[in-house]
């Protein structure tokens, strides 16, 4: 489908041009609040700036009690989406990011979604993880101008966030190429074994730069579309983004 963006409005008609995603039911599900987030959020309203010394190694961060009350939620009303779609487990691909908090909001929902962890249909995914930040992960803006200037500069270069690098780290032009590799997995595994839901416990970034690989979204959208809450879901439906309120 040729189009001219127009914003988020592109979301009401944009339409996966891959065959095999038209066929599928995707949950993209972020995880819930996790320790960084709780973190960010303290002291963006401190008024302080996060330095190096805060620093927590991504793959290690937990979900705080919030977070777990959160995936609780999750899991209750995935419980209620797969039996108000008579969805059957035998009929769901789970793909999990290795990351902590996102095995954690798995297990956490999967107490009441009761699938077999160690089944063939729940696989985890390191091409899922959230995208890495490099050198400059968790340090606050403010920071980075005043400590490294020349880096920093750099590193905004680029007007589309979606082509900015992080330093020693990922763009999301770098996610989106490397999250191929899952969605060619979905693809041959849900083409094998006739399944029709995938549900992918993953991040905030991944998961937008996921949406957009599967419905081939310009790089614009990525500047204009939100920034993902915690256990936020987006849905993909007969190959399109469907609005999705879950209870």
């Amino acid at each position: 489908m040729y189009y001219r963006y127009n914003k988020l409005d592109i979301l009401k008609k944009a339409k996966t041009p891959y065959s095999y995603i038209e066929n599928l039911n995707i949950l993209l599900i972020r995880h819930g609040e996790s320790e960084v987030n709780a973190m960010q959020d303290n002291y963006k309203n401190l008024g302080k700036p996060l330095t190096e010394n805060l620093k927590i190694e991504d793959a290690l961060v937990k979900l705080t009690d919030k977070g777990m009350e959160q995936a609780k939620q999750l899991g209750l009303s995935l419980k209620n989406y797969m039996l108000t779609n008579t969805i059957f487990h035998k009929d769901v691909l789970v793909l999990i990011s290795p990351y902590e908090r996102t095995r954690q909001t798995f297990e956490i929902a999967n107490k009441y979604l009761h699938f077999e962890e160690d089944s063939d249909n729940v696989v985890v995914l390191n091409s899922l993880i959230e995208q890495f930040f490099g050198a400059f992960h968790m340090i606050s803006r403010d920071v980075k101008k005043e400590v490294y200037p020349k880096i920093y500069e750099e590193c905004i270069r680029n007007s589309l966030t979606y082509f900015k690098p992080t330093f020693l780290g990922e763009s999301p032009f770098d996610v989106c190429n490397r999250l191929w590799s899952a969605i060619y997995f979905l693809r041959d595994y849900t083409q094998e074994k006739h399944i029709k839901n995938v549900f992918i416990f993953g991040h905030g970034n991944a998961n937008k730069c996921m949406l957009m690989n599967l419905l081939n979204l310009p790089p614009e959208f990525y500047n204009d579309f939100p920034k993902a809450t915690n256990s936020s879901i987006l849905h993909i439906k007969n190959g399109k983004f469907n609005e999705i309120a879950l209870k």
